[in-house]
Formats: structure tokens, C-alpha cells, sequence
């Protein structure tokens, strides 16, 4: 009878541990499917819980389109055309892109729109903090580079003023290109990484910037790490 009474009291207890185990793997299976429906849009990404992969391909077009960027007019010829250049290591002419893209070309390319954001993001800090220090330095830096290498800028003012015409047109009679504080920046963006024409690592070192910014590296940026583990 007490070996009965203890293979019922045994029975009963496993099956109360099955009912928790069950209810326990519902419960988790619930968070994760809750999880996943909230990983919809750029505004759920977090890159542990909702990750580009988990969103759907009018999500990812919707990464690139928020920096004015087409995934597949801008950014797939860019990164398959490269790739294809890559390939022809004969010399031959790249192949003319012909394929249908899938579910992780759309990953890749809005990988790649987020690293463009957040370089863009990387930049302006940079200009930023060299503002506070001195209003006036990129209008310095600027004419160094016109001494040194008078055709890079006269270039670049003719690229920036053709793709946005009404960029000058706020500028008073007599006044010049220098005199247009959005057109500054943007020649100083292009010249950020033109390490032959002008040397940033001694401009920042010579120029008395406070520490904070003197150690400022505009290769760096939060995502990169992130984004090349990811891909």
C-alpha cells in the first residue's frame, strides 16, 4: 500500500513538473513571437532583439530611403557593380547587373545605408566641435587647401552648386562661396578624407584644440563595428 501511495504521490508530480514545463515554453514561445512583431519598421531596430534581417524588404527600403537614398537605383549598383568589377580581374568591363535580388541583398544594402547615416552622423560632430573651438576655422582650412591645391576646391564648388543650384543664392553682392556657411561645411565634408591634400592628424594637433577634440578620429563611429560583424 506505501509503495502504491508513493508511485501515485510520483505520478502526480511529474505530471504537475510537464504542466509547468509547458506552460514555462508557451510563455517563451509567446515573448519571442511578440518579439518579432514588434521588430516592423526602422523605429523597432535595436540590433539585439530586432536586427535588419528580421524585417520585411519594404522595412529595409524604408533604412535607405530615410538618408534620400534608393535601395535598389542607388545602393544595389553601387555594392553589386563593385563586386562585379571585382571579378573581372582580366580586365574585361564589369557585367551589366541582371539578377533579381533577394531577401539578403536588401539586408546588405540597408547595412549599408546605416553605415552611411551614421558616418553622416560621425561627421557633423566633428564639425561641429571644430565650430565651437573657432567659427571661423573652415573658412581657414578651406584657403590652405585653395593655396596648396587651388583645383580641388574650385571643383568641388562646381559639383555641390550644380546638383544644388539655389545653394548661393542667399549671398549678398560681393560676397563669395566662403561667405555660404552650408556650402562651407559641405566642401569640408568632401575634405575630410583627403588625407594628401590637406593633413588633418597635424591641423588638429598644431591648431590648440582642446584635448577632447585634438583626439577626435572621424574614422570612427558607433555602428562600424557592429555593422562588419553583422555582414
Amino acid at each position: 500500500m506505501a509503495n502504491q501511495s508513493i508511485n501515485v504521490q510520483a505520478c502526480i508530480l511529474f505530471f504537475l513538473c510537464l504542466i509547468f514545463l509547458t506552460a514555462s515554453q508557451e510563455s517563451i514561445n509567446e515573448v519571442e513571437v511578440n518579439d518579432k512583431a514588434s521588430c516592423e519598421n526602422l523605429s523597432d531596430l535595436d540590433f539585439e532583439q530586432c536586427k535588419p534581417e528580421d524585417l520585411q524588404i519594404p522595412a529595409l527600403k524604408s533604412i535607405c530611403e530615410n538618408i534620400g537614398l534608393d535601395i535598389e537605383t542607388d545602393v544595389f549598383p553601387f555594392l553589386f557593380e563593385e563586386e562585379s568589377e571585382s571579378e573581372n580581374e582580366d580586365g574585361a568591363p564589369p557585367a551589366k547587373l541582371d539578377r533579381e535580388f533577394n531577401h539578403d541583398d536588401y539586408v546588405t544594402a540597408a547595412y549599408e545605408c546605416i553605415a552611411v547615416a551614421e558616418q553622416d552622423d560621425h561627421e557633423e560632430a566633428f564639425i561641429e566641435a571644430i565650430l565651437e573651438e573657432d567659427p571661423e576655422v573652415l573658412q581657414v582650412i578651406i584657403k590652405e587647401v585653395m593655396e596648396s591645391s587651388p583645383g580641388t576646391v574650385e571643383d568641388l564648388v562646381k559639383e555641390i552648386t550644380k546638383e544644388f543650384p539655389d545653394i548661393l543664392s542667399e549671398l549678398s553682392e560681393g560676397q563669395t562661396f566662403l561667405d555660404s556657411p552650408v556650402l562651407v561645411v559641405m566642401i569640408i565634408k568632401a575634405l575630410l578624407y583627403e588625407e594628401e591634400i590637406f593633413d588633418w592628424d597635424g591641423f588638429l594637433d598644431n591648431y590648440n584644440f582642446e584635448d577632447n577634440l585634438a583626439e577626435f578620429d572621424i574614422s570612427d563611429g558607433d555602428f562600424s563595428d557592429l555593422i562588419e560583424e553583422e555582414l
